[in-house]
């Protein structure tokens, strides 16, 4: 009975995370970025935390923002100084972890990156959500 429920409890999990998938590789996140035709959502991290990083904590514990974050773009996850390949020169950034929002196809930023603490707080991934999608609120007029 408690095989059962367990091998339940792990296929719901599964199903729950479906499409939540962080890419290791950034070629391959950017080639399914464009594919699906989103953005890219580029965490860097110290190599020492490539396993805890803060983000993926904060998303862990607010679904909400996780299912926004991964219905909007594909997030891929690289380690500075690691022997991973990326264009460094776009991803570089004095503080990490660092949270970069960017174009896939023109390899532009779409909003200034959130380094350091503000990279993994909830408030300011909401802020910026907010900046990047701002709610339209309807006129009188439309009613």
């Amino acid at each position: 009975m408690g095989r059962r429920l367990l091998t339940l409890w792990i296929l719901c999990l599964l199903g729950l995370s479906a499409g939540e998938r962080w890419y290791g590789s950034y070629q391959k996140a950017r080639e399914a970025a464009l594919r699906e035709k989103k953005d890219l959502l580029v965490y860097l991290v110290p190599l020492e935390d490539l396993r805890t990083a803060p983000l993926l904590k904060t998303l862990r514990k607010n679904p909400v923002l996780r299912h926004r974050l991964f219905a909007a773009f594909v997030p891929v996850i690289l380690a500075a100084k690691s022997r991973s390949r990326y264009p460094i020169e776009l991803y570089y950034s004095p503080v990490l972890p660092a949270l970069f929002l960017m174009d896939p196809a023109r390899e532009v930023p779409l909003a200034p990156p959130l380094s350091g603490p503000s990279a993994s707080d909830p408030k300011a991934v909401e802020e910026l959500w907010r900046r990047l999608f701002p709610v339209k609120t309807p006129s009188p007029l439309s009613r």
